[in-house]
């Protein structure tokens, strides 16, 4: 089970019903690039062909996207090689691919709809 986050904004109103879902922690790495956007997942792919993997993890974190203006869940995948190489996928948006800013909802979570700084009304599981 996950997290549940209940965000309002105070000047426009908007509110949010987010979900942190981990359902990932033990998946295989096939699996999880599989559950990457079209965009992502092919560069995924290349990457593992030139890379000999050592270790990954995946986590659920807040994400917002300057252009779209989206804010929601998303599942980070970052891979470390053996030659200690770094690659994170799932920081794309899948409808403008421009990178989307992790949120630390402990921050500043800016309004999708005027970018005010959202409040958290509930917190739950």
């Amino acid at each position: 089970m996950g997290k549940i986050i209940k965000l309002e904004c105070p000047a426009c109103h908007h509110y949010e019903e987010i979900i942190f879902n981990n359902d990932n922690s033990d998946k295989e790495l096939g699996q999880i690039i599989s559950r990457l956007s079209d965009y992502e997942f092919d560069i995924a792919q290349q990457w593992l062909k030139e890379n000999e993997i050592k270790s990954y993890k995946s986590v659920s974190v807040l994400t917002f996207c300057p252009i779209c203006k989206k804010l929601e869940t998303s599942n980070i995948l970052e891979i470390t090689s053996f030659s200690d190489n770094r690659k994170s996928f799932g920081l794309r948006c899948d409808t403008c691919h421009t990178e989307k800013d992790i949120i630390d909802i402990d921050n500043y979570i800016p309004c999708p709809e005027c970018e005010n700084k959202m409040k958290i009304v509930e917190m739950g599981y």
